[in-house]
């Protein structure tokens, strides 16, 4: 968007942009926090590893 589209907004419709934005990079965060969880729990070692009971 160029700034004139959004000078031409009113304050209700830059606001609903802001909620939407708002949301879809919450869904982006919580998505990439579970991907990171999911990757730390593959690189910790299990209690079964044989390399960590060494």
């Amino acid at each position: 968007m160029d700034r004139d589209r959004f000078e031409a907004m009113s304050i209700e419709e830059l606001w609903a942009l802001h909620t939407e934005i708002d949301k879809a990079l919450a869904a982006r965060i919580v998505a990439e926090k579970k991907e990171l969880e999911r990757r730390l729990e593959q690189a910790r070692p299990s209690y079964g590893d044989s390399a960590f009971n060494r």
